[in-house]
Parts: structure tokens; sequence; C-alpha cells
């Protein structure tokens, strides 16, 4: 990969600005953790969403397995945030 392709990888990253700003101005109670747990979810989902479309040649394929990175980030999103799924690993 290019380098200017591998630095676009860690754009998402700038998405924890947002909780960032929320812990800083408004309590928003996260802690270290959460956003490691938070960034390399989003970063996994990054690489593996560039990887995706940087191998593959069909346009269908991309956008299914595209749809079930982004399907599946969700649903541990989720699950993480409420615990939909009732896990050990629901945060409520």
């Amino acid at each position: 990969m290019e380098k200017n392709k591998l630095i676009k990888i860690f754009y998402p990253l700038l998405i924890l600005l947002f909780p960032l700003i929320g812990k800083i101005f408004f309590e928003l109670d996260w802690n270290g953790f959460d956003f490691l747990v938070m960034g390399l979810l989003i970063l996994s989902l990054s690489v593996l969403i560039n990887l995706t479309l940087y191998y593959l040649k069909f346009s269908k394929l991309k956008f299914l397995l595209v749809l079930i990175l982004v399907t599946t980030f969700i649903l541990i999103w989720i699950e993480l945030a409420v615990g939909i799924f009732e896990t050990t690993f629901a945060g409520s």
C-alpha cells in the first residue's frame, strides 16, 4: 500500500474526538480503557474495509463484505454500550 493510503486508514480515529469533547465538557463517563477499546474497534474496521476495497475486484463482493463488516462493528458497539445480547461484555 502507498504511504498516503496507509495514513488514511487512521482518519476514522478522529471520531474519538467526540467522546473526548463529551468527557471534557459534558462529564461523559468514559475512561482510558473505553477509548482504547473503541479505538481498536474503529481501527480494525478501517483496516479491514481498506483491505477489502484494495484487494477484491468484484464490486458485489466488496459491497457484501463491507456491509458485513459494518454490521458486525455496529452490533459489537451496541453490545458494549448497552448489552442487547446480555453477554458478560455488556456495558450496562
